[in-house]
């Protein structure tokens, strides 16, 4: 029997991560895709993310954003992990 694909989803925005959980429970697929409410940086810590709109593509970490600040309609904090870190010691 073969096995199943993991997928990890990483997700930064708090309502684009509330839709992508909601999407991934209505379609069944909450075995399969893991949501991962964080940042995925350089290096581990907290992070100042941009929110221009809810589902935006130009929401993006501060610091980093080719945007003006005054874009963003709000700032949130959010956690940032390397994927090293994260995936440490897994072969698979």
């Amino acid at each position: 029997m073969a096995s199943l694909t993991r997928i990890v989803a990483f997700e930064a925005n708090p309502d684009a991560a509330a839709e992508l959980r909601a999407n991934v429970r209505l379609n069944g697929l909450s075995e399969r895709i893991e949501l991962d409410q964080r940042a995925v940086s350089n290096a581990p810590g907290t992070l100042k993310f941009g929110v221009v709109s809810r589902f935006s593509g130009a929401n993006s970490v501060v610091d980093t954003s080719i945007h003006e600040r005054s874009t963003f309609h709000k700032e949130v904090s959010v956690e940032a992990v390397t994927l090293d870190e994260l995936f440490a010691g897994q072969t698979d």
